[in-house]
């Protein structure tokens, strides 16, 4: 099953590059969004960690 293609506008700090065929889109992200995203992946993976442990 293939998804739908969504077609929207293309950010800013953003660049599409072409990799053997393939095509990528690459944003570039501030240091605030970076560091939420790995402190929400940290968090995650703390949750996830302890779910184990309590099922065990």
């Amino acid at each position: 099953m293939t998804t739908p293609c969504v077609l929207r506008p293309l950010p800013d700090r953003a660049t599409v590059v072409d990799v053997y065929g393939s095509r990528f889109l690459l944003e570039w992200l501030d240091r605030d969004t970076l560091a939420t995203a790995a402190a929400t992946a940290r968090c995650a993976a703390e949750v996830e960690r302890v779910e184990v442990r309590a099922a065990s």
